[in-house]
């Protein structure tokens, strides 16, 4: 048996705005109007956890970690 959960990841959108400046060689062609578009969206409910990924990479993924673990009643 194994254990899914959905994680929506979410900054503001001048962080993020900030990171699409600073790609460099990067697969993905989305700008930072791209990125204005999609903050603009209502997504309506999201029964996701939500997780601030404003951070480093590593912060973000210590949130996660941290998020699930004490949902799931676990230890890290």
């Amino acid at each position: 048996s194994s254990i899914q959960a959905g994680l929506w990841l979410e900054a503001p959108l001048a962080v993020l705005e900030q990171r699409i400046g600073a790609r460099r060689g990067d697969a993905s062609d989305a700008d930072a109007q791209v990125a204005r578009r999609q903050f603009s969206y209502d997504t309506g409910a999201i029964g996701w956890t939500r997780i601030d990924a404003s951070g480093t990479a590593e912060e973000t993924l210590a949130r996660v970690m941290r998020e699930h673990t004490e949902g799931l009643g676990l230890t890290a």
